[in-house]
Parts: structure tokens; sequence; C-alpha cells
């Protein structure tokens, strides 16, 4: 799972636009920003693996729309691979005068310039670690 990965699985489940942090948010609207990526597994003295710390903005008018929406991105992202069960604040932001969603969450994510030979070894061929893999961390 990549930047754009999550940016994808973001707007096709909730079908709204995730937008960058410079543009003008149309609501209901999300944000997504990566706030820090780390290495995560290494094989053969090389990453093979990195893990990107994510924040999810959700922009609703509706309280009722935001918390279906919350609801709706935490079953498809524990559906996918390699995303740690997120952190989840609701409030509504006085400023903004609309309901928001903070989901914090890490997502693993291969190197590209690994050979897929280690790659697969590593994982499940779906970007999950494979079960023996945890005792690693």
């Amino acid at each position: 799972m990549t930047e754009a990965d999550m940016k994808k699985l973001i707007e096709d489940t909730l079908s709204i636009p995730v937008f960058e942090g410079k543009d003008t948010i149309i609501y209901p609207g999300a944000t997504l920003e990566v706030l820090q990526l780390n290495p995560a597994l290494f094989g053969d003295g090389k990453c093979v693996m990195r893990e990107a710390d994510a924040e999810i903005n959700l922009w609703y008018t509706e309280k009722a729309a935001r918390d279906d929406a919350v609801q709706d991105l935490l079953i498809a992202m524990d559906s996918q691979p390699g995303i740690t069960s997120p952190d989840v604040e609701t409030y509504y932001d006085a400023n903004a005068k609309k309901y928001r969603a903070v989901i914090k969450t890490i997502y693993r994510y291969p190197v590209l310039s690994v050979p897929v030979q280690i790659y697969d070894q590593l994982t499940d061929n779906k970007g999950g670690l494979k079960e023996w893999d945890t005792a690693l961390m």
C-alpha cells in the first residue's frame, strides 16, 4: 500500500475527493498526510519494507454522514494487508464549523528496489507480513 493506494482507498470507499494540504476543501472531503516514513523490515542487509505514519482527516457538514464514513473507511482499511488498526477521534470543529474525524494509522509497503523474490519470501505476496515476520518487530 502506497500513499496513492491509500488515497484511492479513501476516494473509492467514501466517494469523496482527497485534497492536498494547500487545496481548498470541498465538503464532504478528506485530506491525507504522510507524517513520517520509517524502515520496517530488513533482508540481506537492505530495507525491504517501510512504514508510513498517516493522518486522514474527514470533513462533513452532517454528524451522521461523518460517523457512517468513519465506519465504512475502517471496514475498508481492515480488509487491506499492512494497515494497522487506526486511532480515531471524532468531534465538531468549531473553527471550520464542520464535523471532523481524524484517523491515524500506520501502513507498510515494499521498497520498490527490492528484488521480487526477497519481497515474496518475507510477505504473503499481498503486502502483509507473514505470521512469523511479526517476531522480527
